[in-house]
């Protein structure tokens, strides 16, 4: 096979595909818009009686009583659909209760029916008042293979700088005098409000770009963020391994570099 006609399967492989309906098969859970297309991260959870269940073959999890579910409780007051753990395009993984009929709660708040909260490590779920407690030990990001490793990636970036970057000023303030610390506040602030509107809409990509137009020290802001495609060596170090780790439609932690603290999303 040609070089070009290899690039193509591995584009393809990594563009993933929505859950067939043989693996929604029995379940009335819909998958949200939302939800990342393949799954990226293993998701580690410990019961009462310290039981393990590694979870993480697709990027969806219902558990509950029906035989259907991913991970099956035969306990009579868990509901047959209790709740799901869904990864999102942006890679973090979220709880949402299923209607059930006695509830979840996370770390002691009820949470609301069909209403999406983030998911930590150290996390409690409990079922059913008491009846099933299950810990989040563990959320690990699955390591990429070697040979779907990209030749080059297109990502937005949100970039917010400080007064110790390598030049503090921008289209939107000539003269930044911003601390770092108030900067990775802030920068934390705009990704929450990324994800807000992007939960709310299931558009990630467009989320991002019309919050990096209005907010982010780049130049880049006038085209929401986009850098266009790059290779490894076009970018500062750190700004590259973060970029490079991210799959399409994964969007980074915070990255440090010279030019201030950022915030990327892997668009292709």
């Amino acid at each position: 096979k040609g070089e070009t006609e290899r690039k193509r399967e591995r584009e393809k492989k990594r563009e993933g595909k929505r859950p067939s309906q043989r693996d929604m098969e029995g379940l009335r859970f819909k998958i949200p818009d939302w939800a990342a297309p393949k799954s990226r991260v293993s998701i580690t959870l410990k019961d009462e009686k310290d039981d393990v269940f590694e979870l993480g073959a697709k990027p969806f999890t219902v558990i509950g009583r029906s035989a259907n579910a991913t991970l099956q409780f035969e306990v009579e007051e868990i509901s047959r659909e209790h709740l799901a753990l869904v990864e999102h395009g942006n890679g973090r993984v979220y709880v949402i209760d299923l209607h059930s009929t006695r509830g979840t709660t996370l770390n002691d708040e009820a949470l609301t029916e069909f209403k999406p909260k983030k998911l930590e490590e150290g996390d409690k779920l409990v079922l059913s008042k008491g009846v099933k407690t299950l810990k989040v030990e563990k959320i690990e990001k699955k390591k990429r293979k070697a040979e779907d490793a990209p030749d080059a990636v297109r990502c937005s970036h949100i970039l917010v700088k400080h007064n110790r970057s390598r030049r503090p000023a921008s289209w939107r303030n000539p003269n930044i005098t911003i601390s770092k610390e108030e900067a990775l506040a802030k920068l934390n602030q705009l990704r929450e409000k990324v994800e807000s509107i992007a939960s709310a809409s299931g558009d990630l990509p467009k989320s991002f770009a019309s919050v990096a137009s209005s907010e982010s020290d780049c130049s880049s802001a006038k085209n929401g963020g986009d850098l266009n495609f790059f290779k490894r060596g076009q970018m500062q170090p750190s700004f590259e391994r973060a970029a490079f780790a991210l799959d399409v439609g994964e969007m980074s932690k915070v990255v440090d570099s010279d030019s201030g603290v950022h915030i990327i999303l892997r668009t292709a």
